[in-house]
């Protein structure tokens, strides 16, 4: 590959990780919640399972986001599947698998307000809908509020207005909504600028 090429292939590569990384730097932290450890349960199917949600909170911070399906007080793991009927194996492996991927945000974000819903949502269920409702749920019994860009506090910091977590969660407003923070318009465009530099540069060297 030519210099001027690996210049501009570098470049990307690096614009791409500050946008990265910024997204998740510019939510609000979730603060000012009460210690302790917190469930919320969904309602109990026919089957007897349900959805369950615990929320550990240590020195006023998110610890861990714990989010699965449950028989009882048995959490339910794709190892289960072999236990169900054939016909309602693959179903229950997709239910197991979109809970998975909700975890990975929860484990990434530590805010369920956070999690974006999966782009294949298993059909005839609610796995993300029963998540949001937890999530309200959980972070109302540990005394805080949800903000509008999706981070919860007790305290309301983070955004202009915050609404209680027993109601939608939507009647606060971000200064910008998409990002959650006005500055980061500025960050994008330093960091644009900083791109069309390295890239100048590399094609400089490879003239040269």
């Amino acid at each position: 590959m030519k210099r001027g090429s690996k210049a501009i292939v570098l470049a990307m590569a690096i614009f791409s990780m500050m946008l990265y990384v910024s997204a998740f730097a510019s939510a609000a932290s979730t603060t000012g919640l009460k210690d302790g450890v917190f469930v919320a349960s969904g309602e109990t199917a026919k089957d007897g399972s349900n959805y369950k949600l615990v929320l550990t909170v240590a020195d006023g911070k998110v610890d861990n986001i714990d989010f699965g399906k449950y028989s009882g007080e048995t959490k339910m793991r794709a190892a289960f599947a072999e236990y169900v009927a054939e016909d309602q194996r693959d179903a229950f492996k997709a239910e197991l698998a979109e809970i998975d991927e909700y975890q990975e945000q929860l484990n990434s974000t530590l805010d369920g307000a956070k999690v974006v819903k999966s782009s294949k949502p298993v059909e005839g269920l609610s796995v993300y809908e029963s998540l949001v409702t937890l999530w309200k749920n959980v972070v109302k019994d540990a005394g805080g509020s949800i903000s509008e860009d999706g981070a919860a506090s007790a305290d309301g910091s983070g955004s202009k207005e915050t609404a209680s977590a027993e109601d939608s969660g939507t009647k606060a407003v971000s200064e910008n909504p998409k990002t959650g923070d006005s500055n980061m318009l500025v960050y994008y465009v330093l960091a644009g600028v900083a791109l069309i530099g390295m890239v100048a540069l590399g094609r400089k060297r490879f003239t040269a």
